[in-house]
């Protein structure tokens, strides 16, 4: 399998492009291109000093590296943060403070890991009832419970009767033109 080169550009001559700290590594660790300082219940962007052009069919996530998050009490705001392909300007990190203290990023801090993932292009289909599509295991936001959690239910299906529907949907090939 052939791996794809990433072009990567310094926007600041000193800027640290990013590193993999052991071959087969999911993640290639950012660095901070500035110093930062972050107040309590804070919020701050963490310039990088690079920008990447990932390539059509795949997504830069940026997530956190867990010793940042355990050491310091500092969290990336928003996880994962998407880099889309098109996205040609300087990667920045969003970190906030939970600590009671203000928090310093210093130059050359890794602060967060990018993951190169692959993506597909889709096509929305409005439908009826989603229910009704194969796969629907019933429940919602934490329907499978949490094993001995006394508030834990077992999922419902939500079809009548209890019983499963199975409904198949083709994609439509008909062209609208």
């Amino acid at each position: 399998m052939k791996m794809p080169t990433i072009p990567v550009q310094k926007l600041k001559s000193d800027a640290e492009i990013p590193t993999q700290a052991r071959k087969g590594d999911a993640g290639w660790d950012l660095y901070a291109a500035e110093r930062v300082k972050i107040r309590p219940n804070k919020t701050k962007a963490a310039g990088t000093g690079v920008a990447v052009a990932i390539p059509e069919g795949y997504y830069g996530a940026v997530v956190p590296r867990s010793g940042l998050s355990l050491r310091t009490g500092l969290r990336l705001a928003n996880t994962p943060g998407t880099i889309d392909a098109g996205y040609r300007d300087e990667v920045k990190v969003l970190i906030h403070n939970t600590d009671v203290k203000n928090k310093v990023i210093e130059k050359g801090d890794r602060i967060a890991q990018l993951i190169l993932r692959k993506c597909e292009d889709i096509e929305w289909k409005e439908v009826e009832d989603v229910k009704a599509v194969e796969g629907d295991r019933g429940g919602g936001i934490g329907s499978t419970g949490i094993h001995g959690h006394p508030t834990s239910k077992p999922a419902t299906s939500a079809s009548p009767n209890n019983k499963r529907q199975t409904v198949v949907v083709k994609k439509d090939t008909s062209s609208s033109n």
